[in-house]
């Protein structure tokens, strides 16, 4: 059945929900979290939005992850992971029905997801007529798209990556993607690009997301790589895995060798060690070869570049969804 798209005029009665579902989730997890923040559209006063209170609990690290789960669990919750997200704990809940509806995250403070929020949040806080102008697209995507949820996300999305590409300075600044004092013109960050034998869709596809935006349905081989991906921090403890995404017959990487107290880099495996590990790692899994030979790297040149990249890899999902033939 397809998913309805109803957005109502701002509702001063959402600032109290949040407030009401705050107070209920607290006792259970004040002490191990940072803070609990009302983000999304219901968050800005005078914005039309779905009458949905999204919120993020913020973590420092996930050093405190299972313990925020299993106290949340109590409550009624049911973690049903990143959905495809990362940095990005996705929570819903079956107890509690007496509340007002929401969609609970759990994110740790360095989340691109979480900075995400909160900038583009407090940029229509700040900015009457951005928020009537969004508003406005909110609105219009309602009445063009009354019974695709992805249709409406599509038709949406460009008025926000047309705002993260013109204050990319600001989204950077706040959101920490890129580390501090680190020298990205030292050829110490790159973009990766690794395909798939002969471009096969071994790891996925392209699916409307039952929250937000598009998102890679992985395959068993996709889970994989996607932990493949994940272990090359626990492997190499002076890489940074900046952002990475896993389509159906590539995956893109953001990695970054880490500066040591005097700004230098240091001491790490070279790029094409990273990526034979990786695919070693991968092979053995499946038993044969999922890979290309070849694979694509580009040297991050200054911030800019850092961004453009970082939004690319954010993107891939949703660029691929609008291109109809390719999403089945």
């Amino acid at each position: 059945m397809a998913k309805k798209v109803i957005v109502v005029p701002y509702i001063e009665q959402w600032k109290t929900d949040f407030e009401t579902i705050k107070q209920h989730l607290l006792p259970a997890v004040e002490d191990i979290i940072i803070g609990i923040e009302h983000i999304g559209s219901t968050s800005v006063e005078g914005l039309s939005a779905k009458p949905i209170i999204d919120i993020d609990i913020v973590i420092k690290d996930y050093s405190v992850f299972d313990a925020v789960v299993e106290n949340l669990v109590s409550l009624g919750y049911i973690h049903e992971g990143n959905l495809g997200i990362k940095d990005r704990e996705a929570f819903d809940y079956k107890g509690n029905v007496d509340l007002p509806r929401h969609h609970l995250y759990v994110c740790p403070e360095f989340s691109a997801e979480l900075h995400r929020h909160i900038i583009f949040r407090d940029y229509l806080k700040n900015n009457h007529n951005a928020m009537l102008k969004y508003s406005k697209t909110k609105q219009e995507g309602a009445k063009l798209f009354p019974d695709s949820i992805e249709d409406y996300i599509a038709y949406k999305s460009p008025y926000i990556e047309e705002f993260y590409k013109l204050n990319y300075n600001a989204f950077a600044k706040r959101k920490g993607i890129r580390l501090k004092d680190f020298d990205y013109s030292s050829c110490n960050t790159y973009f990766l690009t690794i395909c798939s034998r002969n471009k096969q869709r071994f790891f996925g596809k392209v699916v409307g997301a039952p929250i937000g935006r598009p998102l890679v349905e992985l395959t068993e081989y996709g889970k994989i790589v996607d932990e493949a991906v994940n272990n090359i921090e626990k492997k190499y403890n002076t890489i940074k895995l900046d952002k990475y995404v896993i389509m159906p017959e590539h995956i893109h990487l953001l990695l970054s060798i880490l500066p040591d107290e005097n700004g230098r880099p240091m001491g790490a495996p070279t790029i094409p060690n990273v990526i034979n590990q990786l695919k070693g790692y991968v092979s053995k899994k499946v038993g044969f070869s999922l890979w290309q030979k070849l694979y694509y790297d580009h040297v991050i040149r200054d911030e800019e570049d850092f961004y453009i990249k970082y939004q690319y890899i954010e993107n891939n999902p949703m660029s691929r969804y609008l291109k109809q033939g390719d999403t089945k």
